[in-house]
């Protein structure tokens, strides 16, 4: 059995979030020949399922980057979470210094935000609605698994450095210019694809990985055929010879198709 680990957004789906009708049927012919399939994502588990309901129903999902992993019937596999006390102190500092930032707040199949623009254009985005609340409502929260910040660039770039210095026991990665997603020290997407395999038994030879973003970097580099979209950064590039088409044109599919034919 071989498995195959992809990132969503700007990977598996192209820039109107949808996955094209090639890579579709290339991903399903690949699962009927008995293998694994598995999405990789800083999505909740409710907005992976969105896009991947369209290829099966019955896939293992890795969401916050790692920090809540189920298989394909959804039982959990892996839980990781971090202090709700931290996040709301990180929530604190963004509201107190009146940065312009929308923060979300995640845990296993539950998404809370106080509502904000930015918070609403991501549940359109990813067609879930998520649940009001205050910063006061979060010591009535369970522990997140994520907390997502979403604002200007330039407002995450310098927020970045402060958080990191302050809250050294999370891990803090932009998976966007306009994304900064915080998780518990050591949760990324190269943790969950080890998590993953010693699950299934797998041999590390056969697997491959797909991403376009820093995020990906960890989950790349965890397997023994990584490949990068081309409308990856270009800094990423340069760390990697196995460079597929962009996410618009079928740069997923056109891999899996040719893995299909081999195997």
């Amino acid at each position: 059995m071989k498995i195959i680990f992809s990132d969503i957004d700007g990977t598996l789906v192209n820039d109107n979030k949808h996955v094209t009708p090639k890579t579709k049927k290339a991903i399903q012919a690949w699962l009927n020949a008995g293998n694994l399939f598995v999405p990789v994502s800083a999505r909740m588990p409710a907005a992976i399922k969105t896009v991947t309901d369209e290829i099966s129903t019955k896939l293992p999902l890795v969401s916050y980057n790692g920090g809540f992993i189920v298989d394909a019937n959804g039982e959990v596999i892996h839980s990781a979470t971090f202090s709700k006390d931290l996040a709301e102190k990180i929530i604190a500092y963004v509201e107190d210094h009146n940065l312009d930032l929308a923060w979300n707040f995640y845990s296993g199949n539950d998404w809370f935000s106080p509502k904000l623009e930015a918070n609403l254009a991501e549940e359109e985005l990813v067609h879930v609605v998520s649940t009001k609340a205050t910063r006061e409502d979060i010591k009535n929260l369970p522990d997140p698994h994520k907390l997502l910040l979403i604002g200007q660039a330039e407002v995450l770039d310098e927020l970045l450095p402060i958080l990191q210095d302050k809250f050294s026991k999370l891990y803090m990665v932009k998976s966007a210019p306009h994304l900064l997603e915080i998780t518990r020290k050591g949760i990324e997407k190269g943790s969950a694809v080890k998590v993953i395999n010693q699950y299934f038994n797998l041999n590390p030879a056969d697997t491959w990985a797909f991403g376009d973003n820093f995020n990906d970097l960890e989950m790349l580099q965890a397997v023994a055929h990584p490949y990068l979209m081309d409308n990856a950064p270009d800094e990423l590039k340069k760390s990697f010879s196995n460079i597929t088409s962009d996410n618009n044109h079928d740069g997923v599919g056109e891999v899996v198709e040719k893995l299909g034919i081999l195997s």
